[in-house]
């Protein structure tokens, strides 16, 4: 008598069998452009989108614009150094930020015209 296990193995070494065929079109279907943009595209803001509701962000409107705006730039792929550094200045940006409302928020005027004067400068 043969087992489950068996009888897959042997289903799976069938010519015709309906996973290889899956297989192969999951392979044919992955050499299309297109085909691989769409699928980044719309797994790329359902998973942020998943995200910024898990994390109950509330700015998660936002969340799908920049994802798109972001995933939709013809980009090549960023090396380790390239991301590394990205993440280093978005930290830098942050603190500045971070700084400025610690500091200059219960003084209206003053920090209006820093946060001027830091978006222009930038």
């Amino acid at each position: 008598m043969s087992t489950n296990l068996e009888n897959t193995q042997h289903h799976l070494k069938r010519p015709g069998s309906p996973l290889k065929k899956r297989k192969a079109a999951w392979q044919k279907m992955m050499q299309d452009l297109k085909t691989v943009k769409i699928l980044r595209l719309s797994l790329g803001v359902t998973i942020a989108m998943s995200v910024a509701f898990a994390i109950n962000w509330p700015l998660a409107m936002l969340t799908p614009v920049f994802t798109v705006i972001f995933l939709s730039l013809p980009m090549p792929r960023p090396s380790f150094q390239q991301g590394f550094k990205n993440m280093m200045e978005t930290l830098l940006g942050l603190t500045i930020g971070v700084l400025f409302a610690l500091l200059l928020l219960p003084y209206p005027f003053v920090y209006v015209l820093m946060i001027g004067l830091a978006l222009f400068y930038t």
